[in-house]
Parts: structure tokens; sequence; C-alpha cells
């Protein structure tokens, strides 16, 4: 009996034992299982959201080539070509889209109410624009000839002036003083003429002499040899045609990561002509006053190091940054009483902004009067207070920048063609974004440039 008592509870152990084995299993099975279901739930949401913020994005870039279409403005296109496109196609996108009037005055917002737009407000839009003229453009480094004739077109010595001024900054003073890591170093002129090898049409170096302002050919190695030979052999040739990409900048020899990220920001590899003076950022107005400054180009032309007096140098460069600040407060200061508008504009728009470059103070103390009318009476020692100034130090800043202002008329513009463009949309987690770089060309807006990510 005992016998028996015994195989009837081995068995049971083991039924018990299999029992507990199947739940471990089941309970496996169906975490995996539920693990799998959650991953493909997850993964379809995560593909509806990437094709709305797709959608959302191209929704954006689409509306806004509407806003720079300018058929669309008909009779009113003259009002467009006055006004800060970027600001008036941020206002009619989110009236559009998320029926919501977003104004440049104070964070001001209204919600237009019992409208829903296109009915995309239940994810992000954003859209950033900028003119692509605001600044410094490469294509300026191509002259149709060859030969030396045709290697030194205005244009091309005009850019590389400009280019030689924003690598002479001193903060980059340290990276023209070691080798890179390719073990070689490299001169600003260096550099000046392998981006002009890496799209001129030939195989043949390119020599630039700042001094005489001039561009030559080199002897010894074409300018492929050195690109066929980095990375073990397993290189690339210089492109031989314009830049389609900022990106591209990397490319060059030379160029390392501390260059590209101080160029970057103030170049533009469309733009070949005149810079949009309406938008051009602080350091981009430097670079123009700084290379047509006879005392910068003397300094910049002691060698390599761009100045051997290298504290002289960055005496200098502060001083031309604190000019530069009041320039673009005077330009802010036109644009206050109308902000949707540019501050230049119209056929005398580049004579006010040379006027501005002149006398900038001047042009503070004017506003800043119109906009405080009969309350107060201001001075020119009242703004100079603002600025830490006295009048000498502001006469001997204006006799060294304001001298030169009127060569500046063949490098600036208030108008502008070309447009930089980044479309975002965001729905939950996932994030779509649009690059692209649109052209008015007459009555067409053409795309020079597309890339999404």
């Amino acid at each position: 009996m005992r016998k028996n008592r015994v195989e009837r509870s081995g068995q049971s152990g083991v039924a018990l034992l299999m029992v507990i084995t199947l739940i471990t299993i089941l309970t496996l099975v169906l975490v995996e299982f539920s693990g799998t279901a959650r991953t493909h739930l997850q993964s379809g949401i995560n593909l509806r959201d990437e094709m709305r913020a797709s959608t959302m994005a191209e929704t954006a870039l689409t509306l806004t080539r509407s806003c720079l279409d300018p058929a669309a403005w008909d009779s009113l296109k003259s009002f467009q070509e006055n006004m800060d496109l970027e600001q008036l196609c941020r206002i009619m996108l989110n009236l559009f889209i998320k029926a919501r009037v977003d104004l440049p005055i104070g964070g001001l917002s209204f919600e237009m109410n019992g409208i829903e737009g296109i009915g995309l407000f239940k994810g992000d839009v954003d859209i950033q624009m900028k003119t692509e003229e605001s600044y410094i453009g490469l294509a300026g480094l191509h002259c149709p000839g060859r030969g030396t004739t045709g290697s030194n077109c205005a244009n091309r010595r005009t850019t590389a002036r400009k280019l030689r001024a924003m690598l002479c900054d001193p903060v980059l003073e340290d990276v023209f003083e070691k080798p890179q890591a390719d073990g070689k170093e490299y001169t600003r002129d260096d550099i000046i003429g392998n981006l002009v090898d890496w799209i001129d049409a030939d195989n043949n170096r390119i020599v630039y002499n700042p001094i005489q302002g001039q561009f030559s050919e080199g002897a010894g190695e074409g300018e492929d040899s050195y690109y066929r030979d980095i990375l073990s052999g397993n290189g690339y040739r210089s492109k031989d045609a314009p830049f389609d990409s900022i990106e591209e900048l990397r490319l060059i020899r030379g160029i390392n990561d501390r260059i590209y990220d101080h160029l970057k920001s103030k170049i533009s590899v469309h733009s070949a002509g005149k810079v949009d003076v309406n938008f051009a950022t602080a350091d981009v107005l430097a670079t123009l006053l700084r290379a047509e400054s006879p005392w910068f180009q003397a300094m910049e032309n002691q060698g390599n190091a761009c100045g051997q007096d290298s504290e002289t140098l960055e005496r200098g460069e502060a001083a031309l940054n604190f000019y530069v600040k009041l320039i673009t407060d005077a330009r802010n200061l036109r644009k206050a009483p109308s902000p949707l508008t540019k501050p230049f504009r119209g056929k005398n728009g580049i004579n006010d902004f040379i006027t501005v470059v002149k006398d900038p103070l001047a042009q503070i103390l004017n506003s800043g009067q119109r906009m405080v009318g009969n309350l107060m009476q201001l001075t020119a020692q009242d703004i100079l207070a603002r600025y830490n100034l006295t009048e000498a130090q502001y006469l001997e800043l204006q006799g060294e920048f304001a001298r030169y202002a009127d060569n500046l008329k063949d490098s600036v513009t208030t108008e502008s063609k070309l447009l930089r463009i980044q479309a975002q949309g965001a729905v939950g987690n996932i994030t779509r974004r649009i690059f692209a770089v649109l052209k008015r060309d007459g009555k067409t807006v053409r795309t020079l440039y597309y890339r999404e990510e």
C-alpha cells in the first residue's frame, strides 16, 4: 500500500513539474508574443507618424513656395519685394495650417476661433527661411575662362579677399600653426587655392597671392593627385564642378573640422554675387568691412599668421566687431516701426545702408528720437553712454571703418532671389526635416537643392 502511495506521489510530482514547465514555456511564449506585438504596433505607429511628419514638412515647403511665387501676389508684387519674407511666410503658414496668427511683435499670437486650418494642427510644423545672399557666396570663385587671364576674373578676386578675411580671424590662428590630421600644414592661401581647384574644370594647381590679389597656375603635382593618394589609395578626384552643399567643404584639402565650423555659418555655395545687407549677420558684415580695410589687409599680408603682432590684430578685430554692433543696432531700429518690412529697400536701399555704415550713431539717434517723440530729447551722449563709449572713442572707430564705406557698394544688395529653407514636421517622437534652396526666377520658383532627413 505504501509502495502504491509513493508511486502516486512520485507521479503527482512529475505531473506538477510538467505543469510548471508548461506554464513557464507558455509564459515565455506569451511574453515574446506580447513583446513582438508591441514592437509591431509601435513600428506601425512610428511609420504612421513618420508619414505624417514628412507630409507636414512637405506641406510647409509647398506653402512656402506659394508664398514666394510672384504670380500669387499679382498686383501686390512690389509689396512682396519690400517685405521680410521669412516673417511674412511664417505668418501665412501658421494661419493656413494652424489657424493662428503669430505676430513678430512681443510674441503676440491670436487663435482664429472656428477655423481648423488644413488639419495639421495635431502635430508641430516649423519653417525657417534665410536669404541665401546674406552669406558670402562661394559660387563667386567660378571664372568662365581658363589660364592666367581666365583665373583672375573680378568676382573670383573679390570672393578670395572675403574668404581670406574670414580665415584670418584670430580664433583660427592656432589651426594654421601645426600640421593637420594628414600630417601636412596648410596656409590660408593654400585653402583658397584648393577651393578653386575643386570647382575649376582642369587638373592644374592654382596658387593665390593675396598681396597682388591674383591667381596663377602652380608647378608640380596636379590637383587630383592628393585626393587619389588619401585613404590608402581609395581616394577620390576633385569635383571640377560647382558646390552642391556646404557639407561638401569637408572634402576639400586643408579644411578640417575647426575651419569648417568657422565657415559654415558665414558662406553659401549657391550665392555668387552681392550680400543682402538686410539679413546679413554681424559676422558677415564684419567680413565685408574687413575685406575693404587697408589696415586689415596690411596686417593679413604679413605672413601666414595674418599679422606678426597678433595682439594688435585682436584689438583691431574687437574694434571692428564693436562698430558692426552699432551698424546692426541701427539696422534693427530702422525696422522697428514696421517689423515685416526690410530695413533697406527700394532704389535708395544701398545708399541708405552706406549712410548707416558711415555714421551708425546718427542713425541710432534719429531712430530713437522718432520712437520717443516729444517725450524727451535724446543726445549723442545719451546713446554713447549705453555703449560705454566716449565721443572720442566713437570718432576713432568711425574714422577707421567708415572711410571705406563707399567701397562696399559693389559688394552689397538689398534684394535677394535665393532662399534657404528648413521645413520641419513633428508628430509624437518622429521629426522630419527638409532642407532646400529655392530661387525666384522671374515668374517661377525653382529648386536648386533638396534634402530630407
